[in-house]
């Protein structure tokens, strides 16, 4: 299983069978379930949001997201583990935070929210981890935030080049130093205090990407960066 992606701007064969197939159906049975792995469920509707200017849906995000966790029990043992969340662990959180809400309350839900998650992966350990992704969708616009262990660094993947790599609060505002504060909170509360320490003081860079476009395509990019 390869760990490293090639993103291009142009589909493979499977990628133009599955884009013809949505296609030529997406109007009939938009209910319909067509992805269930017992985390994430994906209606037909959702998935259709992949066509050509149409705003990816968080729900095809997350399943993603959930796809991926379960892959990473097909890598070498060898290999350090990844960590995919997915975006509902930061809705409410730390993106569109609800006003009068106290940060306990936040930090309370969002540890539930990610326990959740992990419990839902088979023979999980945080000891087995190195890199943990969050899948960010702020202001219809997706992003990623990499906490890796090893290297104490954190850095925002973004497919947009219309932002300011020296200062993160440009674009991103309080929402990777909150990801950084919440996942620290987690990380300590569960007992994880090495981890926590590794990227409590790291700074927070934006990945410099040659693969990086001015147009509207992040939730593609996003699924082909991770």
């Amino acid at each position: 299983m390869e760990r490293m992606v090639q993103a291009k701007t142009k589909f493979t064969l499977k990628e133009s069978q599955i884009f013809l197939r949505i296609m030529t159906t997406y109007e009939s049975n938009e209910d319909a379930i067509v992805y269930d792995d017992n985390v994430i469920t994906v209606t037909k509707r959702e998935l259709c949001s992949l066509l050509p200017c149409t705003l990816i849906e968080v729900g095809v995000i997350s399943a993603w997201a959930s796809y991926l966790n379960n892959m990473e029990g097909y890598m070498a043992l060898s290999s350090s583990r990844r960590l995919f969340f997915t975006t509902y662990t930061s809705l409410y959180t730390i993106v569109d935070r609800p006003y009068g809400v106290d940060l306990m309350t936040l930090f309370d839900r969002f540890c539930d929210n990610l326990q959740t998650e992990v419990e839902q992966i088979p023979y999980f350990k945080w000891d087995d981890v190195d890199l943990v992704f969050f899948p960010i969708c702020a202001v219809e616009h997706y992003y990623t935030i990499c906490f890796r262990f090893s290297t104490k660094s954190i850095v925002v993947i973004d497919n947009s080049k219309n932002a300011d790599d020296e200062d993160v609060l440009i674009k991103y505002g309080g929402i990777p130093g909150n990801a950084r504060l919440f996942f620290c909170h987690f990380l300590t509360k569960m007992g994880y205090h090495n981890q926590s320490k590794s990227i409590k003081y790291a700074s927070i860079v934006r990945l410099k990407m040659p693969w990086r476009t001015t147009f509207g395509t992040c939730g593609s990019w996003w699924r082909r960066a991770c």
